[in-house]
């Protein structure tokens, strides 16, 4: 059985809306693990998968644009990655393939929010390049 997330600080990338956002993914994703296990049938566990990748989506588009905000030079590797992952978590088959579904966008979330996310600086607070309630940049 995989276990629930749990934040920690070594999640916290230095802004706040990109930390919110990730606390969402994991509350997206212990719906989904929670539901997984507690046998409440194929089509809640794949709309809740649905919810994940959305999730995901939007969020990626999110951290990307705030890369690119910050000059980030690695932003098209983090983008490679972030396009992998995704294709990744397509190739699996609900709900046969679950459990190894929930143990890797466990493990991806964990590993990337830590090691990938953190070290950039907040957005810059203009019009042009400030995020609000964490969302894409107003332009």
């Amino acid at each position: 059985m995989i276990r629930i997330l749990k934040w920690s600080p070594e999640m916290c990338v230095g802004f706040e809306a990109m930390n919110d956002d990730h606390r969402r993914l994991i509350a997206l994703t212990n719906r989904l693990i929670t539901a997984f296990y507690a046998g409440v049938g194929d089509g809640v566990v794949t709309l809740y998968f649905h919810d994940v990748l959305n999730g995901l989506r939007d969020h990626f588009r999110e951290e990307e644009a705030w890369l690119a905000q910050c000059g980030d030079p690695g932003l098209a590797e983090h983008r490679a990655e972030h396009a992998a992952f995704l294709a990744d978590l397509a190739g699996f088959s609900l709900p046969g393939e679950g459990g190894a579904l929930l143990r890797r966008l466990c493990d991806w979330l964990t590993s990337h929010m830590a090691a990938m996310d953190g070290g950039h600086p907040p957005p810059e607070e203009d019009g042009e390049t400030a995020f609000q309630d964490g969302g894409m940049p107003v332009s």
